[in-house]
């Protein structure tokens, strides 16, 4: 009976899936434009571009910069159009020509109007099609770009579509995949972040103050639930820190998930606010932990020796988070748990590899403990 009821579910969730396909694809039908005749993309008149980002994190605006930094080298300007929440990511870089801010109100008429005034030769769009696909749609209408470049897409909205197909790839390739048809190469993708002198004084300040070698930054949950840790294992891997370096990790994390975990005397919450604190605090550690992929993306652009952990999400798009969120820098170690939550990995390997990280080594025996740790976390899975 339990074996049929899995099979229907399956069946139901697949076919739920089919439906919003459809659905999507007839909302982006209305509002495609089909006496639109399309532009070639003629490189040699471009000179302005405007990349969109409606609905991205942290971690996306962090992986464009390298997309953005590069036109920029090779003498395009170009400007951003992405919602408040990740501005700042490209406040005080000198590659961002402009910064246009999307509140999704009535206020973005006035940001459309003076989009389509500043004339963009190309709009870049990042994304395939997805939910958010019809609002693109329409920001691509009214920004009124010369030509519209998309990966995937049908839409005669977009001038020229990439073929992409590549589900083993991190998600660096797509944005060289774009840069490729502007005959940009990037032998090396490279992250940027810019850190006010006011913000690394006042972090070096608090840090100071405990005064611990070596400094470890702990980030101990993801946006959701399954990327976790749990108490426990922040507790354990604090008190293995405690044990061995005689040092205090910093934690970080948002503020109410701060104030939830337990002052056990092994650890300091790192309470200053914002992001650009949190970046200065990593440039000033001897490694990072962390399972938010935000704070992977900010190790890789500042450098810093990384251990991550990964909870084997495969995307809708059949895309393994993996590897496609991966962080894929030679500085950094990838855990994956078990199974599918990371509060399945055990403490004890977490510390493991921070000591061999900061060791600049792997852990001796590495593969009989992965599998001792499989073994034992078999009966206390949360699949």
């Amino acid at each position: 009976m339990n074996s049929l009821l899995l099979k229907l579910r399956k069946i139901n969730r697949a076919r739920n899936f089919k439906t919003k396909k459809v659905k999507l694809w007839l909302r982006m039908i209305a509002k495609d434009c089909y006496l639109r005749k399309r532009t070639v993309l003629d490189k040699a008149s471009i000179k302005k571009i405007l990349i969109i980002m409606p609905g991205k994190g942290i971690g996306d605006a962090l992986v464009m910069t390298g997309l953005v930094n590069a036109l920029a080298e090779n003498g395009f300007k170009v400007s951003v159009l992405a919602e408040s929440r990740i501005t700042h990511i490209f406040e005080g870089l000198e590659c961002v020509n402009h910064i246009h801010t999307l509140q999704r109100s009535n206020q973005d008429s006035y940001t459309f109007r003076k989009i389509a005034q500043e004339k963009y030769d190309l709009l870049i769009d990042i994304d395939e099609i997805d939910g958010l696909s019809p609002l693109r749609l329409n920001m691509i209408k009214k920004c009124r770009p010369a030509h519209t470049l998309g990966i995937n897409q049908f839409s005669r909205l977009y001038d020229t579509s990439i073929s992409y197909r590549c589900t083993d790839k991190h998600i660096t390739a797509r944005h060289t995949a774009v840069a490729a048809q502007l005959n940009v190469n990037l032998p090396a993708y490279e992250y940027l972040i810019n850190i006010p002198e006011a913000v690394m004084s006042e972090t070096k300040g608090f840090i100071d103050r405990h005064k611990g070698v070596p400094v470890i930054i702990l980030n101990p949950y993801g946006t959701e639930e399954i990327r976790g840790m749990s108490l426990e294992q922040i507790n354990q891997f604090c008190t293995l820190c405690m044990e061995h370096f005689g040092t205090k990790p910093f934690i970080t994390a948002v503020a109410d998930r701060l104030y939830h975990i337990p002052d056990w005397g092994n650890h300091i919450k790192f309470s200053l606010a914002t992001f650009q604190h949190v970046a200065a605090a990593i440039k000033l550690s001897d490694i990072v932990v962390s399972t938010d992929t935000s704070v992977v993306h900010l190790s890789r652009a500042l450098d810093k020796k990384l251990v991550c952990l990964y909870n084997n999400k495969i995307l809708p798009t059949g895309d393994n988070n993996n590897v496609l969120w991966g962080p894929n820098y030679p500085k950094a170690t990838q855990i994956t748990s078990p199974g599918r939550r990371v509060d399945q990995i055990k403490p004890e390997l977490i510390f493991r590899h921070a000591l061999a990280g900061l060791k600049g080594e792997l852990p001796e025996n590495q593969e009989a403990f992965s599998s001792d740790l499989v073994a034992s976390s078999a009966s206390t899975a949360h699949c």
